[in-house]
């Protein structure tokens, strides 16, 4: 086992564009995701034990202890600690929002895959705003008493360089249902924390169903449950999600 700790550097920066807003007008904590999974997993592929190796994502944490960012807000990513084995790796690090506030916490576990031939994925994707919403990247979800779900078409601009289901794209959609499952006319809510397991890929092509349901709701908590599946049933990710009320 190889490990780095990176204790300062920047490694990436980005943007927060308006396909992080939802309808009305918040920033999204999935959509976070996106940056975690492609930034935080390429120290695990810059250290694989062979050229023939890809990876996948297993888990993807965060937690959201601020409040998110705002359009056009520039955000970083550092990595903390890395740890890289014969079957994969672990990172953990943070997302920082201007003024180095904390927005999240990561930590995602990756494995290797073999491919049997030298690999080398395509480059990380721009992270510029590419000027459409998020409802209308991904559509709106039906909801009601606590339950929501999406139907969504795997499009090249939601897949990785694999032809799946992008793993921060993962993260962005779950919680998106998710946050229309504990939404409440009378109480206004924000992620605290996610975990979402990668079980099996949802491919190019493919139209997954997203579901969501509120598993409890507290004075100032409210859990859901999500999952992404493939048209035969078969899930492809899992996700708890917690929420905390907003304070007015």
């Amino acid at each position: 086992m190889t490990q780095r700790d990176l204790p300062g550097p920047v490694q990436q920066r980005g943007i927060v564009g308006s396909e992080a807003v939802d309808l009305d007008g918040s920033i999204r904590a999935g959509a976070l995701g996106v940056f975690a999974d492609t930034v935080f997993a390429g120290p695990v592929m810059q250290n694989r034990p062979s050229p023939t190796f890809g990876i996948v994502t297993s888990e993807l944490s965060m937690n959201f202890p601020t409040t998110m960012p705002s359009f056009g807000e520039l955000i970083s990513m550092r990595q903390d600690t890395v740890e890289v084995t014969r079957v994969g790796g672990n990172v953990t690090g943070v997302i920082l929002g201007e003024g180095n506030r904390v927005l999240s916490t990561v930590h995602i576990a990756l494995r290797f895959i073999d491919h049997g031939r030298e690999y080398e994925p395509l480059g990380l994707p721009k992270m510029d705003a590419p000027g459409f919403s998020l409802a209308t990247l991904l559509g709106v979800p039906e909801a009601q008493e606590g339950e929501a779900f999406l139907r969504k078409k795997v499009a090249p601009h939601l897949a990785n360089p694999s032809g799946m289901l992008h793993g921060g794209i993962a993260v962005t959609i779950l919680e998106y249902v998710a946050s229309r499952a504990v939404h409440e006319e009378t109480s206004a809510w924000e992620c605290e924390s996610l975990r979402v397991n990668y079980l099996r890929p949802a491919p190019l092509g493919e139209e997954v169903k997203v579901t969501a349901r509120r598993v409890h709701t507290g004075r100032n908590l409210c859990v859901a449950d999500a999952k992404i599946a493939l048209p035969n049933g078969k899930v492809t990710n899992i996700a708890r999600l917690s929420y905390r009320k907003v304070q007015e």
